[in-house]
């Protein structure tokens, strides 16, 4: 899959997009910034208790070039002590402790300019000059950051939403309750597992589209897809009964709605399908051009400047008037550039260099210098555990306070995540960054669910047995469509169902058994790419086909029993407990095509049977 992308991102309409973007965004906005600076440097310095208005006509072009692009340098170095780990994209710099460089670049940007105007004028009134011009630096560069988070409310609109989901991508169950999930208003659910640890085919899911086709390998959409053979079923109707449902995500990359957003009354993201890609790869390696995003774009993105909670605080207030509001949050996919305050939960962070925080993607690149000088604190799960704190930290006050909204305090809410989270390990110690969508596990097949529905109120805890977001589908939709009271309180002994493809793991680790394994082979043409965000697979086979060495799983309580096609026949049973694998065993493949279908049999059901 991956050498269609990179196929695709090398076509010239990706690199005529590439080319437009920095002409048109990226170009024009470091010389107006520049232009600004060089202004508010000229107009302070000609100031009676600075360099004197004879400046103003003193002045040379050396100067302005030099004062222009030590301003930039300040405003960066802000930015950078705003978000010090995107520090580890800038080499030199990189290696160097946090406690020492930033310092050092104050000092070597503040001798900079003294050594442009150290003889323009007398000591006293060169210190006032700098000093003014520090400030004046500082605050042009926090201002981006300030505005988006200016959050003027909108007036309330008539009615009450029906439902509203907040989904977090990629928060784990134990990493949530670590997080502080149990303080937050609605019943928690301790044994809720996703149906697909993909975001993209989840959602595809939950909007009432096929389980079957939904449920294959692909993060990309289907031609099938863009042509309506596949729609959102539950989507469309909620519309056609005047619902108006309305999707917000800050990284749209993968959902991919572009060009099929037509059941929704809305949808909004930074940019269109694969030009969010550009949008929050790009983002971290230029500061500046990313601290803006958040104000020029139409909806917040996820890049290290982005305040937490301004993508929930948009789609709330852009939600209202709706009766289906949903939000995904994409703000703690790696690598994960920890902040300054999230920094300051890891003992002694300055004393260590940009460069060991930057995580390894995959086991190969660890070599024996990195795993002699691996620094503990630098844990990407670490990161990871901090980051999901400070969002949940970010968003329990808008959240709890929804029962004082009069467009949301009659909605149901749910609170979830798409998946889970893993970080595999090279040793018994070092970690790789985070993924998902590449095995079932409860890793990344456990979630944590939060009910809060106001015209019921139930516990804080709920029941211990298994729900599936695949009852959170059928519950939405009889909710939406028919009406019906909202619960997804499971009887006794029910189970939960997930169903995906083995993915070709090797980067992350070397697999227990020869699994059959999804391939593109024999199956998938060729990835589309249009404008406008559009891109598509093209497939050989059917869903049917596509899927017939596909991997499932059911959960009973805390237990999920995992089932993966074997090459050699038959299939490989893991058994978990929580987290703890407790059995490992082989089945036969009679056995494994009977429980398959059982499975099969459920996960393939329509709302409308019994």
């Amino acid at each position: 899959m991956s050498a269609f992308v990179s196929d695709g991102l090398k076509s010239p309409l990706v690199r005529a997009f590439a080319w437009k973007l920095a002409l048109t965004e990226v170009l024009p906005l470091y010389l107006v910034t520049g232009i600004l600076l060089w202004c508010i440097t000229l107009l302070w310095a000609g100031l009676p208790w600075a360099l004197g208005r004879g400046w103003w006509h003193r002045w040379t072009g050396w100067q302005a070039m030099g004062l222009t692009a030590l301003a930039l340098g300040w405003v960066h170095g802000v930015l950078w002590w705003e978000v010090p780990t995107a520090l580890w994209l800038v080499p030199g710099l990189n290696r160097v402790p946090f406690g020492l460089l930033f310092p050092l670049l104050a000092l070597l940007l503040a001798l900079g300019a003294w050594a442009l105007i150290r003889r323009a004028s007398r000591p006293a009134q060169i210190l006032t000059t700098l000093a003014g011009w520090i400030l004046l630096w500082t605050v042009f560069a926090q201002t981006p950051i300030w505005l988006a988070r200016v959050h003027p409310k909108p007036p309330a609109v008539p009615g009450s939403a029906k439902v509203l989901m907040v989904g977090l991508d990629g928060l784990r169950d134990d990493t949530a309750t670590e997080a502080g999930l149990p303080t937050f208003q609605g019943t928690r659910y301790p044994n809720a597992y996703t149906c697909i640890p993909a975001t993209r085919l989840l959602y595809g899911i939950l909007w009432g589209g096929d389980p079957e086709h939904y449920s294959t390998g692909h993060a990309f959409p289907a031609i099938e897809e863009m042509e309506g053979k596949f729609p959102f079923e539950t989507v469309l109707l909620a519309r056609a009964k005047g619902l108006k449902p309305r999707f917000f995500i800050d990284d749209g990359g993968t959902i991919g709605l572009a060009g099929r957003s037509e059941a929704f009354d809305a949808v909004e993201m930074p940019a269109r399908g694969w030009e969010n890609f550009v949008n929050s790869n790009l983002a971290p390696h230029l500061p500046l051009y990313a601290v803006w995003l958040n104000v020029l774009r139409v909806f917040p993105t996820t890049t290290p400047w982005t305040p937490l909670d301004a993508g929930l605080r948009q789609a709330l207030d852009h939600g209202r008037g709706s009766g289906w509001v949903m939000y995904h949050s994409c703000l703690a996919h790696s690598p994960i550039f920890l902040t300054r305050e999230e920094l300051k939960e890891i003992p002694g962070w300055w004393r260590v260099s940009p460069l060991s925080f930057r995580p390894f993607g995959s086991w190969a690149m660890l070599d024996d210098q990195a795993a002699a000088t691996w620094n503990p604190r630098t844990d990407p799960f670490l990161a990871y555990t901090i980051r999901m704190r400070h969002i949940l930290a970010a968003w329990k006050e808008l959240w709890n306070t929804l029962d004082q909204d009069p467009n949301y305090k009659d909605a149901v809410k749910i609170l979830f995540s798409d998946h889970g989270e893993r970080f595999y390990h090279v040793t018994d110690t070092i970690r790789l960054q985070g993924v998902h969508g590449f095995d079932i596990d409860p890793w990344e097949g456990r979630i944590p669910l939060v009910v809060w529905n106001p015209h019921t109120p139930g516990p804080a805890q709920g029941s211990e047995e298994a729900v599936s977001l695949l009852d959170l589908r059928r519950t939405i939709y009889h909710h939406l469509i028919d009406d019906a009271p909202f619960s997804v309180d499971p009887p006794a002994g029910h189970r939960a169902f997930i169903r995906y493809h083995t993915i070709n793991g090797q980067f992350l680790r070397e697999p227990a058994k020869e699994y059959r394994q999804f391939s593109a082979e024999g199956v998938i043409k060729g990835l589309a790419i249009g404008y406008d965000g559009l891109w598509a697979l093209q497939y050989e086979k059917p869903a049917s086909e596509r899927n017939k060495d596909v991997a499932v799983a059911e959960a009973a309580k805390d237990v999920l029993t995992v089932y993966k096609p074997l090459k050699a026949g038959g299939a490989h049973k893991l058994v978990y407990k929580g987290y703890v694998r407790v059995e490992s065993t082989e089945i036969s493949e009679e056995a494994f095509q009977k429980v398959k279908k059982d499975i099969e049999a459920d996960y393939f059901r329509k709302e409308t049977e019994n």
